[in-house]
């Protein structure tokens, strides 16, 4: 197997393109479309190499296009020029598997109102929130925290009680949905001990929600979005992610509830097939996820 750069392949693909006697027009097409997803693998996701290209890659790079609102007749194009591309690389013996064979394009109106963000950012504001549960656990910092770990739905964290949380077994059991349908997770150590934290330090013997107003009653929906904007914004102030930020509010993103679960939930469809994204998610209709899975 050879491992070639970004670079060679892109001039491999337009002389077996040439070969292949496609029609002009299309040999122009197909070459500035593979010439943008490179760049996009340069610049983006910091690859080097063909090599390293996977599945997640060409999935996030059609995320990347919806995002930006590219039409979808572009997108068409690109599946079916990423298809041949990696046909010339197998054909040549470059590369031992074909990443876009795992991914089925089908054409739907709603994957558009997907709108989410690189994994490595929603990383980046995980860790920064780590950091700040440590020294300063508010409501903001735990309800961000929610979102991402356990893609916790507004209503979910209006209805997540004390008693929903099994700290010996560490469990939770998560009513997302307007059905009756649970979700039930297991809770990772870092996520353990700050619930635990935040119990002990910021709740009262007459606590219900775990988020909740000064007189214990439930948090409206204005009142949770206020306490991820505030955490959101000093996030965003922060030098080294104010530009990756400002990169995504321009092209119509802001680091939302909605952002910020549909982000995670799109890295577990690379763990999970869609009927166990299905219980795990506690929805009870497969519709409810191919937004998600596509033609998975």
């Amino acid at each position: 197997m050879k491992n070639l750069s970004l670079t060679e392949v892109q001039h491999l693909f337009s002389m077996d393109l040439y070969i292949r006697d496609k029609k002009e027009a299309t040999n122009k097409i197909y070459t500035k479309i593979l010439s943008e997803f490179l760049d996009y693998l340069d610049s983006k996701q910091n690859l080097s190499t063909v090599s390293e290209i996977t599945t997640r890659h060409i999935k996030q790079y059609k995320i990347h296009l919806y995002n930006n609102k590219h039409s979808q007749e572009l997108i068409d194009q690109m599946f079916s020029c990423l298809k041949i591309f990696f046909e010339i690389l197998e054909d040549r013996c470059i590369i031992t598997s074909n990443p876009i064979n795992n991914l089925k394009h089908v054409r739907k109106k709603y994957v558009s109102d997907i709108k989410s963000i690189d994994f490595q950012l929603l990383d980046d504001i995980k860790d920064n929130l780590y950091y700040n549960a440590s020294s300063n656990l508010t409501q903001d910092v735990l309800y961000t925290l929610l979102v991402i770990e356990l893609c916790i739905t507004r209503l979910g964290i209006q209805r997540l009680k004390w008693s929903d949380i099994d700290f010996e077994e560490e469990t939770i059991v998560l009513n997302n949905l307007r059905s009756s349908k649970l979700a039930y997770w297991s809770l990772n150590k870092n996520l353990l001990s700050v619930l635990k934290k935040f119990k002990q330090e910021s709740t009262t013997k007459k606590s219900t929600f775990v988020l909740e107003n000064l007189d214990n009653s439930k948090m409206s929906d204005s009142t949770l979005k206020n306490r991820l904007n505030s955490y959101i914004k000093r996030f965003s102030r922060q030098p080294e992610f104010t530009s990756k930020v400002k990169y995504y509010k321009n092209n119509g993103i802001n680091l939302s509830h909605q952002t910020l679960r549909d982000t995670e939930i799109m890295r577990l469809t690379e763990e999970y097939s869609p009927i166990n994204l299905l219980e795990k998610l506690g929805y009870t209709d497969y519709k409810s996820i191919t937004r998600y899975v596509g033609g998975k």
